[in-house]
Order: structure tokens, then C-alpha cells, then sequence
């Protein structure tokens, strides 16, 4: 074959028109450009590449021709590739293959491992010094998995890779949330496994913004807490014994009152209170008048039920005459005794001695927490009108309500709250006539005495309630008919469950010694 018949043949190959401006160097260049094979990368690998730019006298037009021999993929090729694509696999160009981030080859047979392997197109077409490529192995660990929703938490992940045997972290999504298993915690971590994978939590923590504690201990028979009434994490509950008690340890060690607190942990600590050592019973715990029990006092044990000026367990509204300007000097005090129960205000009135006229009129509201007070001189006109908000008084446990006056006017005292401000007179004391109680109160005692009266009964005392003469417990008529309560350490009477109590009258015959035979 002439030098004339090659350059044709060539031209041919690559289905040009013989070019004569086209020198044979930069015609060899353009062929080897596509004779020499293209190994391709395999799917774990990535390619860098060193390709020799083209000769400057190549025009554009030039990389046009095509490799295969058949003469349809000829034409497509044509079409698809790119002058940098066909530089790939040009002599002398030199591909560098890696595995990707986190990953490395591994050396046949050992643990070894390395970064990168180089090929390069030889003038005869053909790649050296390898023709294939080893395994990819990991080295390091990517992409952490990402935390369920409703966990609240974020991975802290930036796309660095992690060491076997090294953390990743996860942190709540916002500074108001925690995590729940552990407050103080920061980061929950996950390791990086030598597989390349992350390790997998058993269970993914979850963060919130509070905990529940549940149901707090319960409030002393006698006693009193200082409740909002929430369960969450914080939350703090004041405990009492009650005016005539104490929280007392196994050593004798006594304290006037408990906080216990709603922890991280789901719980409130302390989870249980101290017994409460108590010099009398509060709380008196009378039978309902529906089942006829009558209390029945004892030389020991007797208590005046009933005087001019003091009740025991009165019915609700109750009514005592006031003792007159005699009760508004220094030692002296009305006291009731009892409990506040959800339904109806508290009313407590002096009565003056004009139609509709209110010396002093006091309305106690514990589903507001409001303390309201005024007088009125005519009817349904009341008037000075003043209210406060807040009280540690809560529905249903024990309350003492003093209420003093002296030449000045009237206050009033809840239990240990300070004591409300002076309510200067506008009716003379000498036009009081009656004090009256109303709502949604029971009391164990209310009356005007002395300020050293302690009404509540002491430990140990007795409480004996009888049938009326001739009448038995319709359980059981054999039985005497009585029920007796003692005033327990703990302030609080061992009452009885008043429903196994009724009181009869034996108007039925009933055979308990019979020995006729039929």
C-alpha cells in the first residue's frame, strides 16, 4: 500500500473527504484518539483524568469519526460524544479510579487497603499496567441513618466521614426540648460499625418539652397541700399536717410542712410523706342524721355539742346571735372549722338589726380563688366592695376561718394565709344582731370564744354515737347499738363506713332459739 492509499484509507475510516491540509502527525494523533479501547469504570469507582489536550492544528470538525466498525454505530457515536469524552480514551490519557468517600481498595489476599490505581492509553491501543480493578471496601462510615419522626431529635451529620469504632451524634431539635430519658443529657450517639454502617438503636430516644409524673402522694387526712393541680416536670406540691400536726421521721425529727417536686425522672420526690404526728383531730367526723346514730358523751370523753354561741357539726346554713360589743376585744375570735366543697359560694354574714342590712358580708370563692368582702344599709345595695385573688385553701380539706374584730372594724384569717386587711366599721357594733353561714360548707365546729380555744378534740379522745332508746342496728339486733371513734397520731379519727349503719325499730318477730320440731 502507497503513501497515497493509507491517507485515503483513513480518510475512509473516518468517512471524510481526503484533507491535504491535514499533516500525517496530527492525522496518526486523530486516529489513535479512536482506536484505543475505553475501559469503563465499574459502579463503586470514581475517575479522574490526565488527557493531553489536541493537537492546536485540529479543527473542531476533526473528532467527528467514529470506532466501530459497524457502520451504523458509527453514525451514532458521531452524534453522542463529546470532544473531552473521546480525550478519555486518547493516547496518553491517563485515568485515575478511586472508590469514593469512605472507601478503599483492598489488596487481594491481606487487610491492606489503598486509594487509587492509575491506567494509561498505550500508542498500541491498548491500557497498562492493569486491566482490572480489586474490591472496594469500606474504611470509614457515611450517612447515618435519620431519627423517626416524633422523636424531636436532628442529626448533627455534615457529610464528614467517621472513624470505625468512632460516634455520630444526635441532639434535640429545639432548646425547649429534652431528652426524656435524661435531661442533662446532650447528644444521643450512634457508633460507626468496621461494616461501614452505623450502629442501630434498639430503641431511638425521644426528646420533649416536660414529663408526667402521674398521680403525687396522697394529701394527709388532717392535712392541707398547696396544689396548681399540674403533673408536669417542676411542679411543686406544699405539704401540711394540718394546724395540729407535724411530719415526724423514724428519729423524731418533725418539720411543719413537705415540698415534693415532679423529677425528670417521672416521678415525685420524695415519692412518699412522713407519718404525721398530731396533738388533737381537726376534722370530726359525725354520722348522717339519715341512719339515727346520736352522739352519746362520756364523763372522759364529753364534749358540749350545743351552746349559746358555739356548734358542734351544725346543718348548713347555720345561725348563732352575735355576742355583742363584747366579742370585739383583744382574745376573743369566731372560728369555724371545716371543709370548702365544689358547689355553692361561701357566705359568711353579720346581720345588723335593719331590714337587709349587712354589718360585714364575706364571700369565699376557691374556683376563682377570690376573697370578696362589703356591707350594705339597705337591701341589695352592697357597698365598699373590695376583693383579693389567691389562697392555699383548696376544695375539701380541712380549713380554719378566724375572724376577729376590735373598736376599729373586722379581719379575716384562712388557715396560715397572712391575714386579710382591715374592714373599718360603717354599722355600729351594737346593731349586729346574727351571724349567718351558707354554701357549700361543712363544719365540725363553728362558735365565738376565747383565742386559746383549741376545738379540735385530742389524741386519744373519744367519740360515742348510740340508736335512739329502743332502737337496733338493722344488721344485726343482738348487737349494742353504738359506734365509738378515737382520735388517732395520725389527726384523724378511725371512723367507720356509715353505710353498714342504720337504726331500727324491732317491728318484726324473728325465732333465734328455736327448739319446736316443726
Amino acid at each position: 500500500m502507497t503513501y497515497e492509499d493509507m491517507r485515503t484509507a483513513l480518510f475512509l475510516e473516518f468517512q471524510r473527504d481526503n484533507d491535504e491540509d491535514l499533516t500525517d502527525l496530527d492525522l496518526i494523533r486523530l486516529f489513535h484518539q479512536f482506536s484505543c479501547s475505553y475501559l469503563p469504570p465499574s459502579s463503586d469507582t470514581e475517575i479522574t483524568t490526565e488527557a493531553p489536550p489536541p493537537p492546536s492544528s485540529i479543527r473542531k470538525r476533526d473528532v467527528t469519526a467514529v470506532l466501530s466498525i459497524n457502520q451504523e454505530e458509527r453514525v451514532k457515536r458521531s452524534v453522542q460524544e463529546t470532544e473531552a469524552e473521546l480525550a478519555l480514551r486518547s493516547y496518553g490519557a491517563r485515568l485515575t479510579y478511586e472508590c469514593g468517600k469512605g472507601r478503599e481498595f483492598l489488596i487481594p489476599g491481606t487487610k491492606n487497603t489503598y486509594k487509587s490505581r492509575f491506567i494509561q492509553c498505550n500508542w498500541n491501543g491498548t491500557w497498562t499496567k492493569y486491566t482490572s480493578l480489586d474490591e472496594c471496601v469500606w474504611i470509614e462510615c457515611l450517612y447515618p441513618k435519620q431519627p423517626p419522626v416524633g422523636t424531636n431529635l436532628v442529626s448533627n451529620w455534615r457529610g464528614e466521614t467517621t472513624q470505625f469504632g468512632q460516634t455520630t451524634n444526635y441532639s434535640c431539635s429545639s432548646e425547649e426540648f429534652f431528652f426524656e430519658h435524661d435531661r442533662e443529657l446532650e447528644y444521643f450517639e450512634l457508633e460507626c460499625l468496621e461494616d461501614g454502617s452505623f450502629q442501630e438503636p434498639d430503641k431511638w430516644p425521644r426528646c420533649v418539652a416536660s414529663v408526667d409524673c402521674g398521680e403525687p402522694p396522697e394529701r394527709p387526712g388532717a392535712g392541707t397541700w398547696e396544689w396548681s393541680g399540674n403533673y408536669s416536670y417542676g411542679t411543686q406540691i406544699q405539704y401540711t399536717c394540718g394546724p395540729y400536726g407535724k411530719f415526724c421521721d423514724a428519729d423524731g425529727n418533725c418539720r411543719d410542712e413537705i415540698i415534693v417536686e415532679c423529677g425528670w425522672n417521672k416521678s415525685w420526690i420524695p415519692s412518699e410523706l412522713p407519718s404525721c404526728a398530731s396533738k388533737a383531730c381537726q376534722d370530726i367526723p359525725f354520722p348522717p342524721k339519715k341512719i339515727g346514730l346520736e352522739y352519746s358523751p362520756d364523763e372522759r370523753n364529753n364534749m358540749t355539742l350545743i351552746s349559746d354561741y358555739t356548734r358542734y357539726n351544725p346543718s348548713i346554713p347555720m345561725k348563732l346571735p352575735f355576742p355583742g360589743p363584747s366579742q370585739c376585744v383583744k382574745g376573743r375570735k369566731l372560728m369555724l372549722v371545716g371543709k370548702i366543697s365544689h358547689g355553692q359560694i361561701v357566705n359568711l354574714v353579720f346581720h345588723g338589726s335593719s331590714p337587709g342590712e349587712e354589718a360585714f358580708h364575706v364571700s369565699v370563692d376557691l374556683n376563682t380563688e377570690s376573697f370578696k368582702r362589703w356591707h350594705q344599709l339597705e337591701p341589695d345595695t352592697p357597698e365598699g366592695i373590695e376583693e383579693f385573688f389567691g389562697t392555699t385553701v383548696d376544695f375539701d380539706e380541712p380549713v380554719i376561718i378566724k375572724i376577729y374584730c376590735d373598736e376599729d372594724g373586722f379581719s379575716v384569717k384562712l388557715n396560715n394565709d397572712p391575714p386579710y386587711p382591715h374592714y373599718l366599721h360603717v354599722v355600729p357594733l351594737e346593731n349586729i344582731t346574727t351571724f349567718l353561714v351558707s354554701g357549700s360548707l361543712t363544719l365540725s365546729f363553728a362558735g365565738f370564744a376565747e383565742e386559746s380555744l383549741q376545738p379540735a378534740p385530742p389524741l386519744g379522745f373519744n367519740l360515742t354515737f348510740r340508736c335512739p332508746e329502743g332502737m337496733v342496728f338493722d344488721h344485726d339486733w343482738l348487737a349494742v347499738p353504738f359506734v365509738m371513734m378515737t382520735c388517732q397520731d395520725t389527726g384523724v379519727f378511725d371512723q367507720p363506713d356509715w353505710n353498714d349503719y342504720q337504726c331500727v325499730n324491732p317491728t318484726t318477730t324473728e325465732c333465734f332459739d328455736c327448739t319446736s320440731k316443726y
